[in-house]
């Protein structure tokens, strides 16, 4: 054992000996950190993982570590060295694998510098800790891997350059090739995803690449030169056994792989696993990702992985009930019309070309259901997401039925994302407001802003209220660009809330709070112009939704509620002054949800405007309002997606790029937010500017005077966008030369202090030794 520490000291001391060691060292963390920035989207991550920062590690160490073997024999050779090396009372397999650990141990070293930089970015976004653990420990299994490929190669020649070459060339093709499987066992590292044939692979790989080390050595220096086809047979013997090795326990072991994320997330929870054992026919999931959607975003290729892992654990632990089958489609092919034919939601990118990332899942009978779109803000849902269809197929009641009614003045575009979230669980059907009758079978009728419709239809509205219907309503009595008083007369809607005691307080909503029973978002909401309400009647129970102080901006009644009408309108136009209150069956049959804000069930901000047919791909969750919402419909309705799990907590709302961004402009847009009112002040003066005949040259005067400050106003605005765009440029331009140039040289410096120190250290020591 003495033995071999002292070889090993010997050759890891050797990379502090020179500047060559040093160089490679700094090059490294340069190109690892600046990678990571200009081609692994750093800034616009938003993975717990730190992805950007080691997806492109094979191919820069593939680079840099030959350069670390490519003298541990070759130079040993061609100075004469190692014919006295290998003479001496030390094994071959000792000289060996300390060579092959001094290496290994530098390459880990430089690697463990990256360290700092993930905890620069823990500062920013959530990081999931046990996923970097996993990432480290795949970086330094492929990292020992590649140097016993160098020490192999280079004891096979005395041409250092050609053994740099060899190494880099061979090792490069060993990462990008398929068959080998070397990046699909490092990537299982970077998604926390390992089993026993990942550790199978690369222990076996090292060890055979030290074994055939020893090898050549021993066939060096020994009496058979001339045997070399029994050498390269043997080799390649050894070699043919190690793939047989690993393509077994591929076999065996490749599906059962330990999560090792935090917070479990390729883990079907209990009852998606009970979802899973009710199935009794085959089901089949057939993942459809445009390339051009995974080439040209790291961020998107991630999220790909994520599904596509998740999905495997459903078909791991379905025994044969599920098969999954992943297809990366080509762009403008026969098999991209035959799945964008399924509805499945898609882009158009820069190059014309489509991108779309789905899943249609089916049995063998025909019977299909659609995923239209898996996209990374929407993570935390994924498993319930699909939990959702494979309920669908298990359970053969057919699906709820919901009723929309859209105001014709209503602009229906914005409400795509919110309609076509809710037809991918129900069957949604449009109410028209001519409507005589509500259907009975309808679960739910959700009205969205009604306004001017016709008694007929609110007859019908009310006699399906008072049966025992499910009622949410959405109601706008303020909108942006109409005029108010118009609304409130129009707003028919107001005959219901009187009937109910609901009284509007007339004041906007300023600080909502969503109920914690409906809020399933961490995102804040966004509200529009919201108005509080109060709600005076005994006789119902009240579950609020969305509160402000005692008033509220959302609220679930249940219980007793009035009818509008005596008879029948049809035969008399009269509406009651005194309503007759209706008396319910028994408490809980009528459910009425009333929400202040038709804005709350959509966002205008999280529709892609450049889509061609405004799907919600590309979707940005900026709020709440969709979730929560989404999760009040289920609750009204009781469906049984509400018991379907939700993964909280492991996703990043917004990279660090867009963080940056938010704090650069709760700084500026005060002061552009207090210019822009400004200039509507002005504006308003020049546009109503009426001023009297014999007042005119004041008025001119006045006139000229807002032009002139408009001016100013309108250069002031612009150097406030200029600023905020200079200092977000100028802050990352600064992170990226301190991390990527700065740091590195910081690095390189304190290890060349710190061997100069310890250097010094032991010339005194040997001196005072010596001396004594």
């Amino acid at each position: 054992m003495l033995q071999f520490a002292a070889l090993f000291k010997k050759e890891f001391g050797s990379y502090f000996r020179s500047y060559f060691g040093y160089i490679t060292f700094g090059f490294y963390l340069f190109v690892s950190i600046g990678s990571s920035f200009y081609f692994g989207s750093y800034f616009n991550m938003k993975d717990t993982g730190c992805y950007s920062l080691f997806y492109l590690q094979p191919f820069i160490l593939a680079i840099f570590l030959p350069a670390l073997t490519m003298k541990v024999w070759s130079e040993e050779y061609r100075s004469g060295t190692a014919e006295f090396l290998l003479t001496q009372p030390v094994s071959f397999a000792k000289t060996v694998w300390a060579k092959l650990l001094a290496s290994a141990l530098f390459g880990i070293l430089m690697s463990l510098f990256l360290l700092p930089l993930i905890f620069y970015t823990s500062t920013i976004l959530l990081v999931d800790w046990g996923n970097i653990f996993c990432c480290f420990i795949g970086l330094f299994l492929l990292i020992s891997l590649l140097c016993s490929l160098g020490c192999f190669i280079s004891a096979l020649n005395r041409q250092i350059i050609i053994s740099y070459l060899l190494t880099v060339i061979i090792g490069l093709f060993w990462i990008i090739l398929p068959f080998t499987k070397l990046y699909e066992n490092y990537t299982n590292f970077l998604f926390a995803q390992i089993g026993i044939s990942e550790i199978i692979y690369f222990i076996s790989f090292i060890g055979l690449a030290g074994f055939l080390n020893v090898l050549v050595l021993w066939y060096r220096f020994s009496a058979l030169k001339n045997k070399n086809w029994k050498f390269t047979l043997f080799c390649g013997l050894a070699f043919l056994g190690t793939v047989i090795l690993n393509g077994v326990a591929g076999l065996m072991f490749g599906d059962y792989k330990k999560d090792f994320t935090s917070h479990g997330q390729y883990t079907p929870e209990k009852i998606s696993l009970e979802i899973i054992e009710q199935i009794k026919e085959p089901l089949f999931i057939d993942v459809y990702v445009a390339k051009d959607y995974l080439a040209h975003n790291p961020e998107n290729y991630y999220y790909f992985q994520q599904v596509k892992r998740f999905l495997r654990k459903y078909e791991t632990q379905s025994r044969g009930m599920i098969r999954l089958r992943v297809e990366e489609v080509s762009a403008f092919s026969a098999l991209e019309n035959e799945v964008l034919d399924n509805d499945l939601y898609f882009e158009e990118n820069a190059n014309g070309s489509k991108n779309y990332f789905g899943a249609i899942i089916h049995d063998d009978k025909g019977k299909g259901l659609t995923i239209k779109q898996f996209i990374p803000a929407r993570k935390d849902y994924l498993e319930k997401d699909v939990d959702k269809i494979l309920w669908r197929f298990v359970n053969e009641k057919t699906a709820k039925n919901i009723g929309v009614y859209l105001d014709s003045m209503q602009n229906v575009e914005n409400f795509q994302t919110f309609l076509l979230d809710l037809e991918n669980d129900y069957n949604v059907m449009k109410v028209e407001e001519d409507a005589y009758e509500i259907s009975p079978k309808l679960d739910l009728l959700i009205l969205i802003n009604p306004k001017n419709i016709s008694l007929s239809f609110m007859y019908a509205i009310d006699q399906y209220i008072v049966r025992g219907g499910k009622i949410l309503i959405f109601f706008d009595v303020y909108t942006e660009g109409q005029n108010e008083t118009v609304n409130d007369a129009n707003l028919r809607i107001l005959n219901f809330l009187d009937s109910w005691n609901v009284k509007l307080n007339n004041k906007f909503a300023e600080n909502p709070v969503m109920a914690s029973e409906f809020s399933v978002s961490d995102l804040p909401l966004d509200l529009y112009r919201a108005v509080l309400f109060e709600v005076a009647n005994e006789n119902i129970r009240l579950e609020p939704v969305i509160k402000e102080g005692d008033y509220y901006v959302g609220v679930l009644l249940k219980g007793r509620v009035s009818s509008l009408f005596f008879g029948n309108p049809h035969k008399s136009e009269k509406i009651l002054s005194d309503m007759q209150p209706y008396k319910a069956k028994s408490d809980g049959d009528v459910t009425v949800g009333i929400i202040s804000d038709v804005d709350i069930i959509t966002d205008k901000r999280m529709r892609a405007e450049e889509s061609p047919d405004y799907n919600p791909y590309g979707i940005i969750a900026n709020s709440a309002n969709g979730e929560n919402i989404r999760y009040l419909i289920d609750y009204i309705m009781k469906s049984p997606y509400l018991e379907l799990p939700v993964k909280k907590g492991y996703k990043n709302s917004s990279g660090i790029g867009g963080k940056i961004g938010n704090t650069i402009n709760n700084k500026y847009l005060p002061i552009y937010e207090e210019l822009l009112k400004k200039m509507e002040k002005n504006n308003e003066l020049l546009r109503n500017n009426k001023a009297a005949a014999k007042d005119k040259m004041n008025s001119l005067k006045k006139v000229s005077e807002a032009g002139t400050e408009m001016s100013l106003l309108e250069r002031q605005a612009e150097n406030v966008l200029y600023e905020m765009k200079k200092s977000y440029f100028k802050e990352i331009s600064e992170i990226m030369i301190i991390w990527s140039v700065v740091y590195p040289l910081g690095v390189i410096g304190l290890l060349m202090l710190l061997t100069a120190i310890y250097s010094r250290r032991k010339k005194h020591w040997i001196k005072v030794k010596y001396n004594e």
